[in-house]
Order: C-alpha cells, then sequence, then structure tokens
C-alpha cells in the first residue's frame, strides 16, 4: 500500500535481461537504455503503428527528470529525428516504414551487471539491420552521473555514421539557459557550433544537466532546431496535425565509412 500510494519510486539498479533493458532510478532522475542483441528483436511495428522505431533498440537512452517529466509525452514522438534518438550510433541512410521490424541482430554479447542495486554497467555489441555498421557501446551509470563510451565504430557507407549524444525535447518555446565551456548562449532555432575541440570540452542545459567530454572532439557538433511531424506518420490512421518542438541536439559525425572510431 505504501508502495502504491507513493508518487514516487524507491532509487536502484534495475536488469531485464529478458528484454535487453536497463533502467537505473536515482534521486531526481531516472536513466533507461534499450538493446537488442541475437536474442531481443530490434523493435516492432504492429497494426501499421510505430512505423519509425528503427533505432530504438540500439542503445536508445531515457532521462526522466522528477515527478513533472513530460519528455516523452506529449508531441516527443512525431516531431524527434527518428535518425538521432537520444544514445544511438546509426547509419544515416534513408529507411521505409517499418523497415527491418521485429529483426534479431547477429551479436549476442549484449547485457550489464548490477552492485547492490544500487551502481550498474551495461555493454551492447552493435550491428543494426541492414547495414555494414558495428560498434562497441557502453554505459557506466554511477549516483549524479552517467558515462557514456562507444569504440570500434566501423562501417562501409553507404551513408554517415552519427552518435547522438542527446537530442532534447525543449518544447515549442525555449526557456532553458545554454553554457558551452563556460560561456553562456542564447538558446536560439538555428544556432549551431562544433564544439571546441581542446581537451576537456562540456555543455550545460539549463534545468537538466552537464555534458562532459573529458578527451574533447573534432566531430562534436552541436544545434538548436525546430523539428515537425504528425502522429500519422509513424502511426497510420492517426492525426494528421503536423506539431513542431524545438529540440536541443548533440552529435558526433563519424562520417563517412568511419574505421574505428570512438566516443
Amino acid at each position: 500500500t505504501n508502495w502504491a500510494n507513493s508518487p514516487q519510486l524507491s532509487t536502484g539498479q534495475f536488469h531485464f535481461p529478458a528484454m535487453d533493458r536497463v533502467v537505473a532510478l536515482r534521486n531526481g532522475f531516472g536513466f533507461g537504455i534499450s538493446m537488442s542483441s541475437s536474442r531481443i528483436a530490434n523493435y516492432e511495428s504492429i497494426n501499421s503503428g510505430n512505423l519509425h522505431g528503427w533505432f530504438t533498440g540500439d542503445g536508445m537512452t531515457y532521462l526522466y527528470l522528477g515527478n513533472t517529466e513530460t519528455q516523452f509525452a506529449g508531441d516527443f514522438w512525431p516531431t524527434i529525428d527518428p535518425y538521432h534518438l537520444p544514445g544511438t550510433t546509426v547509419e544515416t541512410n534513408s529507411h521505409a516504414n517499418s523497415a527491418g521490424e521485429a529483426t534479431t541482430t547477429d551479436q549476442n554479447w549484449v547485457g550489464g551487471a548490477q552492485v547492490k542495486g544500487t551502481y550498474g554497467v551495461a555493454g551492447m555489441s552493435l550491428h543494426a539491420w541492414n547495414t555494414t555498421l558495428y560498434g562497441k557501446k557502453s554505459w557506466f551509470i554511477l549516483d549524479n552521473e552517467i558515462v557514456c563510451l562507444g569504440a570500434g565504430i566501423t562501417c562501409g557507407g553507404p551513408a554517415e555514421v552519427h552518435t547522438t549524444a542527446e537530442n532534447r525535447r525543449l518544447g515549442p518555446t525555449i526557456t532553458n539557459s545554454f553554457v558551452l565551456n563556460g560561456k553562456a548562449i542564447t538558446p536560439t532555432v538555428g544556432w549551431s557550433s562544433n564544439l571546441p575541440s581542446a581537451s576537456p570540452s562540456w555543455c550545460a542545459l539549463g534545468d537538466l544537466g552537464g555534458y562532459y567530454f573529458p578527451a574533447g572532439a573534432t566531430n562534436l557538433q552541436a544545434c538548436f532546431i525546430a523539428s515537425s511531424g504528425s502522429w500519422s506518420q509513424i502511426n497510420s490512421g492517426d492525426d494528421s496535425t503536423t506539431y513542431t518542438d524545438n529540440y536541443l541536439k548533440l552529435w558526433f559525425n563519424h562520417g563517412l565509412m568511419p574505421t574505428n572510431s570512438s566516443y
């Protein structure tokens, strides 16, 4: 009864090996990882729904903040760029509706471990459907930080390979502050920048958190962008109204045909 009446779950580290999923609940935030493997399929598209779910099982991360979190509700799914889901490393060639749904990969090294239900690690050997892209992805989930590592990112083409560190929905009006390497930036749609390659590099989004890149990177990019879409584009027969939301996007551009790229 006490648990049912509580507005917030207890903190802890939870691993679901039968689903290739990891959930970390901490004081003030929650973090989820969605993976796939030779045992667990990449995504489902049933009855003409979830038509653009292509990469949701390729290491997508979900960051939830507090009891009022609405990031993944509202208009997130019709407006998010499906090729730049947070946490994913993808080859950006175009996909048809429901392409490759319900398929497993040839990679079985996917899973993780937790310590006393408090901290955790997760790892994923990536080889997405219909691509020559391979990579190793790892997450170290601590108290107030998550360390994300990628290595061996290799692809034979034909499109660029991107790793999305964040693609955060900010709503139709941006009210967050933004700081880049200690300098306040007015978050305006159309702003973009290569983050400084000097080590280290960091940025922080007000009301959310910080993103720290200890080694810097010449291929790390940031932008504020408006993204539009309708529910009918991803679920046939749904509302065809076009919605627009603003996003902060942080991503590594590994370029065309990378070999042993990393983040």
